[in-house]
């Protein structure tokens, strides 16, 4: 399977997201890096956007992808253009909080 058609088959399943644009590279002989660029991504999380992307692209992973492991890289359109991470200050404090939890579970 060749990237323009995982591109075609990402954007189908996609459509409700106003994509702005899709990368697909194949990194390994079963990994496959999607780079999805949308505006629908402001205001959340990285670690939402990757189960939002999870669900809608289950279909596809399960059946024309399901040879493959999928990595999502969800970006902003300011994102994209500006080399800036909308999430940064969050991924801090998200990180500490992690930090506390898994230090309090080793205890």
């Amino acid at each position: 399977m060749d990237s323009s058609k995982i591109c075609r088959l990402v954007k189908d399943q996609l459509q409700s997201m106003e994509v702005t644009e899709i990368f697909a590279s194949i990194e390994d002989e079963d990994c496959i890096r999607l780079e999805i660029v949308s505006n629908y991504f402001q205001g959340m999380r990285i670690i939402k956007r990757i189960e939002l992307l999870s669900k809608l692209l289950q279909k596809i992973a399960m059946n024309e992808l399901k040879d493959y492991h999928l990595i999502f890289n969800p970006l902003t359109i300011n994102e994209k253009s500006s080399n800036v991470d909308e999430t940064a200050n969050r991924l801090s404090t998200d990180g500490k909080q992690l930090n506390g939890i898994a230090a309090q579970t080793n205890l």
